[in-house]
């Protein structure tokens, strides 16, 4: 599911979805692809430059785009994703029960707005006030205009073709393109550049919506891009009011304040809806980028990090409603990269014990799986997963590492891991109510962490 993900994560296999990093709404949409979809997966795909192929089971399309615009991202469900400054285009072969591009575009445009639970969607107007969407034997089209409710109100527009491939196939494209941002028409542009079997499919939406560049005809075009300026006024509302009465759900977490967030340079983080915090060698990890995402399930607080070698990434995110435990934290994390234990092979720690921790304020498991490349290869990976609980505040903060160091990981990239994750202290401790009840538990988990250094020991006697 996905929008843009940090450069290094290309090293890495196709595991699975976690790559919230870039706009909120961009991250948010790209991410729905996946329950959306059902894609025929492209092992005949090639794509170089500014062009990718489609050739697989007598199912043949293609397109060019411009590169100085365009650039080509990485998707576990789509077979083609390109990214710009700020928008996102996808393209996926559908396997569905009609070769009707007008009965395509009938389902994927709901199913999309539902699924990003957009708040308010429109038909794009054209200069005269008409709709934007039309329908052909060989493709359907139409534009949207929707709001998403994610950190503050956002708007963007949508570009929805379904292409005929014919077999009981269809090509879905789709392009979201942030309102305040002046990039529809390339992406307009984008779906004059398709090819149907070898054939150009010429739509000329760059002239049908006439040079328009963003919203609903009245409502959204010079208002938004006007309001957008304005929008400073918006987030520092955001900022007070809705993330306050948004985090009084969660607000046993606490609220991370006005200097929340990242500071690469002082190797520090800070969360901004739960208040917890987390440090590491600036020196020796980068930054990849930090969403807050408001969206049930996805409703936490993200973090992603990668050392300088390019051989570790960690992810780093956090909740008070997302898991019921830190068992339930580590499950769920797996579930959402797709990796399934049954799958892996347990890692030993340094001890030459299993790596395998369940107590009642921390779960952690490390395994090593074979996940597949770009190119089909298969390699194998260590994907660690340790969540940590604060009983007081009921906050839980997962950290997910993946790594290529797969012969030395205990003695390689895990110790620095290790020191990011036991760098992590709880902020707010909520409003009081649930504390008294969870006082008595709070001490007991204490206790059992002070009879587990043996369990943290494991990693910290390979340092």
């Amino acid at each position: 599911m996905s929008g843009e993900r940090p450069e290094p994560m290309s090293r890495f296999g196709v595991i699975g979805r976690r790559s919230l990093t870039g706009a909120r709404l961009l991250a948010t949409c790209a991410m729905l692809l996946g329950t959306l979809t059902v894609g025929l997966q492209s092992a005949g795909a090639q794509s170089g430059g500014d062009s990718f192929t489609y050739d697989e089971d007598g199912l043949e399309w293609s397109i060019a785009w411009d590169g100085d615009v365009w650039s080509e991202g990485e998707s576990e469900s789509a077979d083609l994703a390109l990214e710009a400054e700020g928008s996102f285009a996808q393209f996926v072969v559908l396997s569905p029960t009609t070769e009707d591009p007008a009965e395509c575009l009938s389902n994927v445009v709901p199913n999309f707005e539902e699924g990003a639970g957009a708040i308010d969607a429109a038909p794009f107007e054209d200069d005269d006030g008409d709709p934007v969407a039309d329908e052909t034997a060989e493709y359907a089209y139409e534009l949207r205009t929707i709001t998403l409710d994610l950190e503050e109100e956002f708007d963007a527009d949508v570009v929805h073709v379904c292409y005929a491939l014919g077999d009981d196939a269809l090509l879905w494209g789709i392009a979201v393109v942030p309102v305040d941002l002046d990039e529809l028409d390339a992406a307009l542009e984008l779906f004059d550049g398709v090819e149907i079997a070898g054939e150009p499919v010429e739509i000329g939406l760059p002239d049908i919506v006439g040079g328009t560049s963003g919203g609903t005809g009245d409502e959204s075009t010079p208002e938004a891009s006007d309001e957008d300026e304005d929008t400073p006024e918006a987030s520092e509302d955001d900022e007070d009011t809705p993330e306050a009465s948004e985090d009084d759900d969660a607000g046993s977490g606490g609220d991370g304040g006005a200097d929340s967030g990242a500071d690469e340079d002082a190797g520090t983080y800070t969360s901004p809806t739960f208040g917890y915090s987390i440090e590491w060698d600036a020196d020796a990890y980068t930054v990849e980028g930090e969403e807050t995402v408001e969206t049930y399930p996805l409703a936490r607080d993200f973090l992603y990090l990668s050392n300088e070698e390019g051989s570790s990434l960690l992810f780093v995110e956090g909740a008070d409603d997302s898991w019921s435990d830190t068992d339930d934290c580590v499950a769920t994390l797996l579930e959402e990269i797709n990796v399934d234990p049954a799958d892996g092979e347990l890692l030993d720690d340094a001890n030459g014990d299993p790596f395998e921790i369940s107590d009642d304020d921390r779960s952690a498991v490390a395994y090593l799986v074979t996940v597949t490349l770009e190119d089909g290869d298969e390699s194998d990976e260590i994907v660690m997963v340790d969540c940590r609980l604060d009983a007081d505040s009921d906050v839980i903060v997962g950290f997910t590492n993946r790594s290529g160091f797969v012969d030395s990981y205990i003695e390689d990239d895990y110790p620095a891991v290790e020191e990011i994750i036991d760098s992590l202290t709880f902020g707010g401790t909520g409003d009081g109510t649930p504390e008294a009840s969870d006082d008595e538990p709070s001490d007991d988990a204490e206790a059992s962490d002070e009879d587990e250094p043996s369990d943290d020991a494991e990693a910290s006697d390979d340092e």
